[in-house]
């Protein structure tokens, strides 16, 4: 039903604009109700123009179309609807509005108050919710089916969605517009109870009517429970020749451990033939240039249809206090869908990480009693994110009314390198606005600067917050243990304190703020600082957070506890003294240096073990490390 002109003969201008001169072919649907040409946010059209300008002329309609396909993504999901921009043309049948019937809401959601909503995979920052909980026992019985706009079928096999349902019931419907009119709803896929999130496809080739539309029926049956959310959905052509690196199962992206990873690609043939190809895996050192620390190829020969295969292309060393990059992708001549061709994973190796399982971390609470508590929680998470023990604005019950509550490290950190990150994971239910809390650092223990997530925060606090007053905050319901890291804006050997800093208003309390898994990149440890009120106690020896391995320059922390002699020297594994940082008199208290991998007549020494020893009091302490550049 689609047919071609010249461009300056049609007299239908998209929004009364005359087109140019040079813009020539016009692909016109003739028949706009049952074949709209292409949807495209929330409008539909009936024709679209092809630009012939240089410097792209276009030379005949073959490279029109062949162009067309490419731009709209047709040998992938040619009707794909994310709702990052709104509904997109769907619609709803429910005479009632959300929550107690379909809508597309933000993903930050909270769900509730008897469930915690979870966002679909992927979704962006929007999807599809209906919250029957949210709705309460008040509100009519609830059934509503969201519905796309009708699609032309140019002969799609596949139907894919992600999804998540808590306790209800959700059904996702089919039809066909044939012979000049529409079928009945067909049951494609159904669900029952707690499912998800995850993504679900259905069989679709069955399906041969000249359009389709699809839809998600919900149903409490009067039960006001709980509630549903899909997302991500599209039609999908028969794929041809395609195959693809659909995950990186290992090394594990994120905040880990410094240690042996073994490198895993998921492989699948997701095309219509068995094929025969490459798939190459790379590690990279991305602090040192990028430098390329592992590679791989192997061959997948005659791999079938909807191959999937977990492979091990070997073991990669990842030292602490370091980024790396792993990417696994496969090389198919005639491959249709590239898109799908590589994943990659990004690994930050931490160079310490308190648990708060032994001790407290450093950290003490101001005020000293009723506020931030050390231990167990048994309210708001139940537990740990990792062990047992947390820090937590409360660990039973709910915080206070008024709270100005600081929690801050009386151990005071040193910068391995400029800009160091922290990460921490953290569990927050709190009033939305009113309430919140953030992250900030002091250099002088005196004045005290807003840190930034990387993600950002939520929201700006109440002006009347007895705390963080107007400052940007964590708040509102997540409830649910996540991840945040933040750039410290601090230079090499530069030490500094952190704070968690909790504020709520005049009314409304819930279950709070929980601090678990600190961890550093480029943060050496010195030991408790000379912030006012906490004291001048040093330990004795070097800091017990100091890095085991180290690249080119190697940060040193330690400190004395009374005025005296101190020599701080470097010996290699066969105790031949290779250089002598320190051999001076030396006041009580934390100091740092660097040594910068050379020896005493400045000579650049070999990658491998060495020895840093301290001695001064009559004491001596002594520290193994790794040096390599």
């Amino acid at each position: 039903m689609t047919v071609t002109s010249d461009y300056q003969a049609n007299l239908f201008f998209c929004d009364d604009l005359t087109p140019d001169a040079n813009a020539h072919q016009v692909i016109l649907d003739v028949d706009y109700s049952a074949y709209p040409a292409i949807f495209s946010n929330d409008h539909t059209t009936s024709f679209w123009t092809v630009d012939g300008r240089l410097p792209n002329p276009v030379a005949n309609w073959e490279q029109i179309v062949n162009d067309m396909l490419d731009a709209f993504g047709v040998l992938g999901p040619a009707a794909f609807w994310d709702f990052e921009d709104g509904w997109q043309g769907w619609t709803h049948t429910s005479s009632y509005v959300f929550p107690n019937a379909w809508a597309v809401v933000t993903t930050t959601y909270p769900g509730g108050p008897f469930w915690t909503y979870q966002p679909p995979p992927d979704a962006g920052d929007s999807a599809f919710i209906i919250d029957d909980d949210s709705a309460g026992s008040g509100a009519p019985a609830n059934a509503d089916t969201a519905m796309s706009p009708a699609v032309p079928n140019p002969g799609y096999t596949k139907l894919k969605w992600g999804m998540y349902l808590r306790y209800d019931d959700l059904w996702v419907l089919l039809r066909e517009f044939t012979a000049g009119a529409w079928g009945s709803w067909n049951v494609v896929f159904s669900y029952s109870g707690d499912t998800g999130p995850q993504w679900d496809s259905a069989d679709v080739s069955g399906y041969t009517g000249d359009s389709l539309q699809v839809g998600f029926y919900y149903d409490d049956f009067g039960g006001w429970m709980y509630g549903a959310t899909f997302d991500n959905v599209g039609f999908y052509l028969p794929a041809g020749h395609d195959v693809g690196c659909t995950q990186v199962a290992s090394p594990p992206a994120g905040w880990i451990a410094a240690d042996d990873y073994d490198v895993i690609g998921r492989i699948q043939n997701l095309g219509d033939a068995a094929e025969t190809f490459d798939v190459t895996a790379n590690v990279y050192d991305t602090l040192d240039a990028w430098n390329l620390i592992f590679t791989q190829t192997v061959t997948f020969t005659d791999f079938p249809i909807d191959g999937d295969s977990l492979h091990n292309f070997g073991l990669v060393t990842f030292d602490e206090s370091n980024i790396y990059y792993t990417e696994i992708f496969t090389q198919l001549a005639g491959d249709e869908i590239p898109a799908n061709d590589t994943s990659d994973a990004t690994s930050v190796i931490f160079e310490w990480i308190e648990d708060f399982e032994s001790t407290n971390g450093g950290f003490v609470a101001e005020p000293v009693t009723g506020a931030w508590e050390w231990g167990v929680p048994t309210s708001g998470p139940g537990g740990a994110h990792s062990g047992t023990q947390v820090w937590a604005t409360i660990l039973a019950g709910e915080y206070m009314n008024s709270a100005d509550w600081r929690l801050t490290s009386q151990d005071q950190y040193v910068a391995t390198m400029d800009n160091p990150l922290i990460s921490f994971y953290h569990w927050y239910d709190i009033e939305s606005y009113y309430d919140g809390g953030n992250v900030k650092y002091s250099t002088d223990g005196t004045t005290w600067l807003l840190l930034y997530p990387v993600g950002g925060y939520d929201d700006e606090a109440y002006s009347g917050n007895s705390g963080i007053p107007a400052e940007s905050c964590f708040t509102g319901h997540p409830a649910v243990w996540e991840l945040e890291e933040i750039i410290i804006p601090v230079s090499a050997a530069e030490t500094f304190n952190l704070r968690f800093h909790f504020g709520s208003d005049g009314s409304v309390t819930y279950p709070g703020w929980y601090i678990d898994d600190l961890a550093s990149l480029g943060l050496g440890y010195i030991g408790i600082s000379e912030e006012p009120g906490h004291g001048d106690v040093e330990v004795f020896g070097f800091a017990p957070h100091m890095s085991t391995v180290h690249r080119n320059r190697v940060p040193i922390v330690y400190s004395t506890t009374v005025p005296s002699h101190v020599s701080v020297k470097v010996y290699d594994n066969t105790g031949r003294l290779i250089r002598t940082l320190v051999n001076k008199l030396e006041p009580a208290g934390a100091k740092t240096l660097f040594w910068d991998g050379r020896d005493d007549i400045e000579r650049k020494v070999a990658d491998g073990v060495y020895f840093l020893r301290l001695e001064a009091e009559g004491k001596a302490d002594t520290r193994k490390m790794i040096f390599v550049r």
